[in-house]
């Protein structure tokens, strides 16, 4: 960055991710995937929607790739969330195996940038 707080025009700009699913081997998998992609960063990989808004908060991210169905608090819940604090400032894309029409209104509601199903 320079003193004006632009990014110089040769520096490279990652894009910094944060992946939230309770199963370890689709956390890794999309670390993977992700890591192999020139200008992109995983920045964490969470288990629990509550550790991806502390990540959020202390070291922030560009987009944030999240499981609907999680322990404890749910993908909607940690969406409305990150909204809640961060606006519309970070893009969230939901992974999940399955998603009914009324979460589908409520995700698209809530601003997320993107649905993939895990299938």
């Amino acid at each position: 960055m320079d003193s004006s707080g632009r990014h110089a025009a040769n520096a490279a700009i990652a894009l910094r991710a944060v992946v939230v699913d309770d199963h370890l081997i689709v956390l890794d998998g999309l670390r993977r995937l992700i890591e192999t992609v020139p200008g992109w960063e995983v920045v964490a990989t969470c288990e629990r929607a509550t550790d991806a808004l502390q990540v959020l908060s202390e070291r922030g991210a560009d987009i944030v790739v999240a499981d609907l169905r999680m322990p404890h608090m749910d993908g909607l819940e940690f969406i409305r969330q990150v909204r809640s604090t961060h606006g519309q400032q970070i893009a969230i894309v939901i992974l999940t195996a399955d998603i009914g029409d009324d979460q589908v209104a409520e995700a698209i509601r809530l601003g997320v940038n993107g649905i993939v199903l895990k299938e």
